[in-house]
């Protein structure tokens, strides 16, 4: 046996490289889909991340990855940008995710071993197959009959894997390794591969579908080229099969309900990038600035046509990874993401062992989020870092020393100190909610006010503080408050919660700029138009009232 080799699997045993990432793997499904709370699973990510530093002890340097220069610069073009526009105060938890991504993928990337690949390959299989069986029990209300499927309008939990959708692009992910399998040992294959199957079908996430033609063209083209006919005939069969018992009765059905409500969103998103085209608005300012181009968007009436899609109204992603991208980080940050991913395609192994399904997954991954945003649910950018730095082949064999302790406790220390702060945050969030849902204004003021200090993007906490002020009718705090939740959360709800408080404060003009805000962000909120009428007819301003008065009916018409 190569020298190499067994200094590699001894590297593993001793330093248990491969337990940490199967822990990993597993407490993203686990903590996911067990937990019915919006942040659990990212806080229970961060911690196995801590893990994953505290076990192992990675090559010498992380610098010579070929990867490491596009993700470097990458993070260092769009925090300087931030910085430059005044809105470092939205890198936080954004940054922080980046940053464990980019070291995930660096550190593994630059250790080469069969071990490695063998142990996390396990792992993803043995997360893919159990939160397959969880969905499947779910959604026939066998683990939890009572409650079963809660989300309106799906069965399905909402959490991270809860989320019918997030669920199907994890499957989506990490299936290829159960196709993989199953071509080379088709039982135990096909006990992964059913019940994902079972539970993609279950999701009906019509997002996932140029993903499986992403994943179907790369088994096709392998086949292909290692003149593998029986698994080509195969491939080619199951295409079919999904095409014309899955996809072909859906299409119109998949037109009209999920690409035309996603056509709105992408032309906002276009004004976004037309406006800031080199470096974007700035790296995770999206839902924030997202209001004010709808806003400027629906004042041209022939827009009007998008307000009945709850796509365009409730939207905080751009539907879309690829147009978020450019409209964060422009042209810059699209080019360096594109980078990383061609790299990594030149450079990782095409073997059938593991290179060809971490293809498959990677190339299945973003072709799904050509139409929707697998990259920004927290488990999938982590799960892909493992799968593409296992998969990278490094051109040398590196030295198994000891990584650098300095780096690993920096990184150790922001790790624990991020889970510190969002922990405490959502406790206290939660509790400030439920004073104000009890009533309990003064105490939920309080509560509020702690969740703030740890939040590094306080608007929804300051906009539900100020409600809370609002109902004990301290007028002029509430609409202070609902001025400094603007300065980092952009909504309807929260112009038209300051517009009330200014006419509870005799301020007409400024109370109808913010009126007008909320009718423009969400032209469907009938409320507004009814204040604005109302106040244009007491102050003599008939036109403008006959104006909101038609702009009204027009909306109604389209209900």
């Amino acid at each position: 046996m190569d020298n190499t080799v067994k200094e590699n699997r001894f590297y593993m045993r001793k330093h248990g490289i491969a337990f940490p990432l199967f822990i990993f793997l597993f407490a993203l499904s686990f903590s996911s889909a067990f937990i019915d709370q919006f942040h659990a699973p990212k806080i229970i990510a961060g911690a196995c991340f801590i893990l994953y530093l505290i076990f192992t002890e990675g090559p010498e340097k992380i610098f010579s990855s070929s990867l490491f220069i596009p993700a470097a610069g990458f993070l260092f073009i769009t925090a300087a940008s931030l910085a430059v526009k005044g809105k470092f105060a939205f890198a936080g938890g954004n940054y922080a995710a980046m940053i464990i991504v980019f070291f995930i993928l660096l550190t593994i990337s630059a250790i080469s071993s069969e071990t490695l690949k063998d142990n996390v390959r396990g792992g993803i299989l043995f997360s893919l197959f159990f939160v397959s069986i969880l969905a499947i029990l779910q959604y026939y209300r066998i683990s939890d009959p009572v409650r079963g499927f809660s989300s309106g309008f799906s069965r399905l939990p909402y959490a991270t894997f809860g989320n019918r959708v997030y669920l199907a692009d994890y499957i989506l992910l990490t299936i290829p390794f159960a196709i993989n399998l199953a071509i080379k040992k088709p039982l135990k294959g096909a006990a992964v591969l059913v019940p994902a199957i079972w539970a993609l079908y279950l999701c009906r996430a019509s997002r996932t579908i140029p993903g499986i033609f992403a994943m179907a063209a790369v088994f096709i083209i392998f086949f292909l080229k290692n003149k593998n006919r029986r698994n080509y005939a195969f491939a080619i069969a199951g295409f079919l099969i999904f095409f014309g018992f899955f996809l072909y009765p859906r299409i119109n059905r998949i037109v009209e309900k999920s690409l035309h409500p996603r056509i709105g969103v992408w032309r906002v998103s276009r004004e976004m990038f037309i406006s800031n085209p080199v470096f974007g608005t700035g790296a995770g300012t999206f839902h924030y600035e997202y209001p004010r181009y709808r806003e400027e968007f629906f004042r041209k009436e022939e827009n009007l046509k998008y307000a009945a899609s709850s796509h365009i109204r409730r939207a905080r992603r751009a539907q879309s990874d690829f147009v978020q991208i450019l409209a964060e980080t422009g042209i810059t940050g699209f080019m360096l993401i594109g980078w990383i991913f061609y790299l990594w395609f030149k450079k990782s192994g095409s073997d059938s062992g593991f290179g060809m399904p971490a293809r498959a997954a990677i190339a299945a991954v973003l072709a799904s989020g050509l139409v929707s945003f697998p990259f920004h649910t927290p488990a999938i950018p982590l799960t892909a870092a493992v799968i593409m730095g296992t998969a990278m082949s490094p051109k040398r064999k590196h030295d198994v020393r000891k990584s650098s302790a300095t780096l690993k406790f920096i990184l150790i220390g922001l790790g624990i100190l991020l889970i510190f702060f969002k922990t405490a945050e959502q406790i206290f969030w939660e509790k400030g909610r439920k004073a104000f849902e009890m009533g309990d204004y003064l105490q939920a003021v309080e509560l509020l006010e702690t969740a703030e200090s740890f939040s590094h993007l306080p608007g929804e906490i300051i906009y539900l503080r100020a409600r809370a002020w609002d109902r004990i009718g301290f007028f002029y705090i509430a609409e202070n408050e609902y001025s400094r939740a603007l300065e980092t959360e952009r909504s309807s709800g929260i112009y038209l919660s300051r517009a009330l408080a200014l006419l509870k404060m005799n301020s007409f003009e400024e109370a109808e700029e913010y009126l007008e805000k909320a009718v423009f962000t969400t032209p469907r909120l009938e409320l507004p138009y009814n204040i604005l009428i109302d106040l244009h007819n007491e102050t003599g301003r008939i036109e403008r009232a006959r104006y909101y008065e038609e702009m009204l009916k027009k909306i109604k018409g389209e209900k």
